[in-house]
């Protein structure tokens, strides 16, 4: 089953043809009827994965889902490529040279989608060296997932300076599209960026009011069943509730919050996990 809706894909594809690009640091090229931004060489078992390939290693089980509807993204996540022989040399023959920290299929392609004709859709996550950026990478095919003729529109969403970790897809906000999630570096610290990649307007970063910390992950579950995910992490209490660090309240404690249009705010705080049944 298609895991993104025909409309916003019918929509992106008209105004990429037009020429039209949105929001700040997002930029589009290619498009139905222009020329093709990179012809990929045909797929076999050497183009596919040859000795000297200088992409990460690829990963078979990515762990997202940790216990039934509840997913976690973890802040240091090491280099990693979805476990799929198309997707690593549509990747490598866009790519050169590659500054890849991930990639992932976010939609396989569909032969009965009449607004989307027979093309994949892939995420990378990119390191881009020239400005220091880490950067959202949108690929739409035109063809099928083994020989794909063309790229039909190319994404690119800049994020913050430095290296960001880890990739996710995840409805978070119940709109039917997933998000797109990485993880963003501090000073020591680090901050969820959650962007809504293919939003019909152009991307849009839903992840405002979440703050920095120092947690090894972030984990989100529907924990009042309302069909919007809450974002849950871990940290000192005084951090967590913005109080003066007094030696009192250095336990560690778990911070939700919740997601009301593009914000987040603090909505409990527990001194137990409350994804985990106690």
């Amino acid at each position: 089953m298609r895991t993104h809706q025909p409309a916003w894909l019918w929509i992106s594809t008209v105004a990429l043809a037009m020429g039209v690009g949105y929001g700040a640091g997002a930029h589009f090229g290619g498009g139905r009827g222009q020329e093709p931004v990179q012809q990929p060489p045909p797929l076999t078992s050497e183009t596919a994965l040859p000795e000297d390939d200088p992409l990460p290693p690829a990963v078979e089980d990515w762990g997202d889902e940790v216990s039934p509807g509840v997913y976690v993204l973890r802040s240091l996540e090491p280099p990693q490529i979805e476990d799929d022989d198309d997707l690593r040399a549509r990747l490598r023959c866009f790519l050169e040279p590659p500054g890849v920290v991930a990639a992932r299929v976010y939609a396989p392609d569909d032969p009965d989608d009449p607004f989307w004709p027979k093309g994949p859709i892939d995420v990378y996550l990119v390191y881009n060296h020239a400005d220091m950026r880490s950067q959202l990478h949108g690929i739409m095919w035109f063809g099928p997932d083994d020989n794909p003729s063309e790229v039909g529109s190319h994404l690119i969403y800049s994020l913050h300076l430095g290296n960001c970790y880890g990739l996710m897809f995840l409805d978070v906000d119940g709109d039917g599209r997933r998000e797109v999630i990485t993880t963003s570096p501090g000073a020591d610290q680090y901050s969820l960026a959650i962007v809504d990649l293919f939003a019909p307007g152009g991307p849009d970063r839903k992840s405002g009011g979440l703050p920095f910390t120092n947690s090894e992950w972030w984990k989100f579950a529907d924990l009042d069943d309302d069909g919007v995910y809450e974002a849950i992490t871990e940290g000192p209490a005084w951090d967590v509730k913005n109080e003066v660090r007094d030696g009192e309240n250095e336990q560690r404690v778990f911070a939700v919050y919740s997601l009301s249009g593009d914000e987040w705010s603090l909505s409990s705080v527990h001194e137990d996990d409350p994804t985990v049944q106690q």
